[in-house]
């Protein structure tokens, strides 16, 4: 998953990394989380709205672009589960080649990614698709602060992130956008 999504887990939950290292010894990562005490129950999050599968599937045109092939192959294989059509990139440009042939409703973008970053390919692609909503998505939080100001079209989503995050983040954003074109 690399240390991007390392990072994100534990500052999500209080934590933090030390990291030492010495040329040609190696490196040592230690994760300190907060201690909890024995009968602490862990806490239960809200079910999210709009949670059935049939809620989520559409028939759209997707673009996914992210470097680490493991997160984009997860991504791919649960929006095409839904029924979308699936344009999938390893770097910012091969997401904008794809787009030559084929225009996305949607684009999920990896914030650092090699050759072409996720806000200089969100920035190209609402040049020719004005409208077009974006998914930010990173492994660092504090990306998200530095995102482009949009014009309410641009999303963050924080990863680590679950297929059914992803999916109802999608269908959300994809129906606030046929509601703001009526």
């Amino acid at each position: 998953m690399g240390l991007a999504t390392v990072y994100g887990i534990v500052k999500q939950h209080g934590g933090f990394t030390h990291v030492y290292s010495e040329p040609g010894q190696g490196s040592l990562f230690r994760i300190y989380l907060r201690a909890t005490t024995q009968g602490e129950a862990s806490p239960k999050s809200a079910p999210a709205p709009g949670g059935t599968a049939q809620d989520l599937r559409g028939t759209e045109v997707i673009l996914i672009a992210e470097d680490h092939e493991s997160i984009r192959e997860m991504a791919r294989q649960s929006l095409l589960h839904l029924g979308y059509k699936v344009l999938s990139a390893g770097d910012g440009e091969e997401a904008l080649r794809l787009v030559e042939q084929e225009r996305p409703a949607l684009a999920v973008l990896d914030v650092i990614m090699p050759k072409l970053g996720g806000t200089a390919v969100a920035t190209q692609l609402t040049e020719r698709f004005p409208d077009l909503p974006v998914i930010f998505t990173s492994g660092y939080s504090q990306d998200a602060a530095n995102l482009p100001a949009g014009t309410g079209r641009m999303t963050y989503l924080q990863k680590p992130y679950s297929p059914t995050a992803l999916s109802k983040l999608v269908r959300n954003v994809l129906d606030l956008q046929v509601t703001k074109l009526h």
